[in-house]
């Protein structure tokens, strides 16, 4: 009977095999391998040497303060091991500070996560992923989906629930496949909890004061045999809502992948062959912007050498010009005050010295 009543949450599924085929994996052409690997075709990342480059951008963070969104993508799309990815990190984190950062391009995006997924460490990734700050990097929906796939397939729901929370957190919930992807992801998270990082620091913390702590003991009553019948004594919701809600979710996310899923692979090859000429077009934009620049500055600096020799031919007969010139550069001072000048007495010819007074009394 108890297997009966289980039976009846896969309605859709006939018997319990069928349950796990249901689980919502994408197909393998849903990595786009063969066309994301094409980017190494492009005559400008054939080009690249990742050593000179990070040279370069360093060297113009220190001296300039800021590097142009085109050569981060740049960097960014040439990885294809783990040997750089320490100085992707330190890139992206530098770049996002700067004041161009807003001009990121959405192959910078999609090259970092990829990158960090197929060489990296995805502690670190779901790390840089979570400090939209400092580092300022979004999936878009196809990251979502291959991210959250990619965890799933690796059992590892605790990493698949925290992209459904990036995602929650856009409150972007349109696509179908992400929306069943990340109920299923957190429902398989719910079942059997994993530790995020907070979770993890907290019982440590409990951990250790728990040992300082001395032993207590406490009586308990009488102790009966436990018995449960797996059905009616059923209490914790997670039980009551598991093979039933689990089972239609799996269901959906398949109906949304068989409907989708073609359509994603195709628009996702069309974009990474719309970002190799939006990339070739930033490129040469920025490339004559610095041309431009360079003709007004040896414009400038042609201008000013003429008119140095036109100073030097015509000396004699500028020279009163100049003197003019220089005597209008000239800074001219107010007078100095000496003081309140004293009045001078009255000179009359009725004034008579004093001692020749004195010597008429004589």
């Amino acid at each position: 009977m108890l297997r009966i009543i289980r039976l009846g949450s896969f309605l859709k599924c006939k018997h319990l095999e069928s349950y796990s085929a249901l689980r919502p994996f994408m197909s393998e052409s849903f990595q786009c391998k063969d066309a994301w690997n094409r980017r190494f075709n492009d005559r400008i990342l054939k080009k690249v040497k990742l050593n000179e480059l990070f040279y370069d951008l360093d060297n113009k963070f220190n001296q300039v303060g800021k590097v142009s969104a085109v050569d981060v993508d740049i960097f960014t799309n040439a990885i294809n091991d783990d040997s750089h990815l320490e100085e992707l990190d330190e890139i992206i984190h530098r770049f996002r500070l700067t004041s161009e950062a807003g001009k990121i391009l959405d192959s910078t995006h999609h090259g970092f996560i990829r990158a960090f997924l197929s060489h990296g460490d995805s502690d670190e990734l779901l790390r840089i992923l979570n400090d939209r700050l400092n580092y300022g990097i979004f999936p878009d929906d196809y990251c979502t989906i291959l991210l959250m796939d990619h965890f799933i397939k690796e059992n590892n729901f605790t990493k698949a629930a925290k992209i459904a929370t990036l995602q929650m957190l856009q409150e972007d919930f349109n696509n179908p496949i992400i929306k069943f992807l990340s109920l299923y992801s957190c429902h398989k998270y719910l079942l059997e909890p994993g530790t995020w990082e907070k979770e993890e620091q907290a019982k440590e913390d409990t951990k250790n004061n728990e040992d300082d702590e001395e032993e207590i003991r406490v009586r308990v009553g009488f102790i009966r045999n436990p018995y449960f019948d797996d059905h009616f004594d059923l209490t914790e919701p997670y039980s009551l809502i598991e093979k039933n809600l689990l089972a239609v979710t799996e269901g959906k996310v398949n109906e949304s992948v068989k409907k989708l899923e073609q359509i994603l692979i195709d628009k996702q090859c069309t974009n990474y062959e719309e970002w190799e000429k939006k990339r070739e077009e930033v490129l040469l934009a920025e490339l004559e912007e610095i041309k431009r620049l360079e003709r007004i500055e040896n414009v400038k600096t042609t201008k000013e050498e003429l008119a140095k020799k036109e100073q030097e031919l015509f000396f004699f007969d500028i020279e009163d010009q100049l003197d003019l010139k220089i005597e209008n550069k000239r800074v001219r001072y107010p007078p100095k005050w000496l003081g309140k000048k004293k009045k001078k007495r009255p000179d009359t010819a009725e004034y008579v010295p004093p001692e020749v007074n004195t010597r008429r009394m004589q």
